[in-house]
């Protein structure tokens, strides 16, 4: 798997190469359509029912396995996910 350092707002971070993607599955949520998980760099991928992608980085597999049994995916990435350094994945 390959992966390229990346800066965005100061903090560096590992981008996949564009052809490259991380598993998604689906979700059944009014708001997230996809949601996935790279273990090798610790990032959260969203998909959002209007096609917008954004990732959540450095996020312990912990917190992954919370956002995945949790009720309300919405309120755990408010609640939780926005506490971790995100932005939009281009995904």
């Amino acid at each position: 798997m390959t992966s390229t350092k990346q800066w965005r707002d100061g903090v560096a971070f590992k981008k996949r190469e564009e052809h490259e993607m991380v598993e998604m599955f689906p979700v059944a949520s009014s708001r997230i359509s996809e949601m996935g998980y790279d273990a090798e760099t610790a990032t959260v991928y969203v998909r959002f029912t209007d096609g917008r992608s954004w990732c959540y980085m450095n996020v312990p597999q912990d917190v992954w396995d919370q956002f995945v049994a949790s009720s309300s995916k919405g309120r755990f990435i408010k609640e939780t996910l926005d506490a971790y350094q995100h932005g939009p994945a281009g995904i």
